[in-house]
């Protein structure tokens, strides 16, 4: 039955069929591809590049992770941290950086793309190829295409990264800064109440 029908459809719209048809296997959409920045090992400046994507889902048929398929650098990329920038993008989106997260002892090089855009400075030793894409920021696996002007953003972030390092590598607890501020806070209160003047 399946070949007869396959057989009526080559027959249908003649000369035209070979031109407009697709097989079924074929995508008919574009809707899987985004736009990522890529900071490539050896090259000198970042990369705009249209990468394909998949949204792979759970046992409940729900997103839950992220595939790059395809014969890419960007296939070891497992990490995803999120650079949150307000006022500077639509609605519940941020910048998402992804990178391998064992970069640091599994022998890759040197990310030269970022020594040069940071002029040698970067807060960090970023190895291996990195991306950032435009995600959503709740985590609901969303991407839009990233844009030529998030590159400053990035840079910003990869120069200044030992000053936000905190947020990466937890420290004790009494080393905090919010900590440190709820304390001086407790102690203001204290002699505010203990040596203000009585009526």
């Amino acid at each position: 039955m399946a070949n007869g029908r396959r057989k009526k459809h080559r027959n249908t719209g003649g000369p035209k069929h070979k031109a407009n048809c697709r097989k079924s296997s074929e995508k008919t959409s574009t809707d899987d591809l985004v736009t990522v920045i890529l900071f490539a090992v050896n090259e000198e400046e970042p990369e705009l590049i249209r990468i394909p994507i998949q949204i792979l889902p759970t046992e409940h048929d729900g997103p839950w992770c992220t595939n790059w398929p395809g014969q890419s650098p960007l296939r070891a990329l497992k990490t995803m941290c999120s650079l949150w920038l307000p006022n500077k993008f639509p609605r519940g989106q941020c910048l998402h950086i992804i990178y391998n997260d064992s970069f640091l002892v599994n022998g890759s090089a040197l990310n030269h793309c970022i020594q040069r855009i940071t002029d040698g400075r970067a807060g960090y030793p970023w190895a291996g190829n990195i991306m950032a894409v435009r995600a959503d920021c709740l985590g609901q696996h969303r991407f839009w295409d990233a844009k030529p002007e998030d590159v400053v953003a990035l840079q910003c972030h990869f120069l200044y990264f030992r000053l936000i390092r905190f947020v990466y590598t937890p420290t004790p607890w009494h080393q905090r800064t919010w900590v440190r501020l709820f304390l001086l806070l407790g102690l203001l209160l204290f002699l505010y109440f203990a040596y203000r003047p009585t009526k």
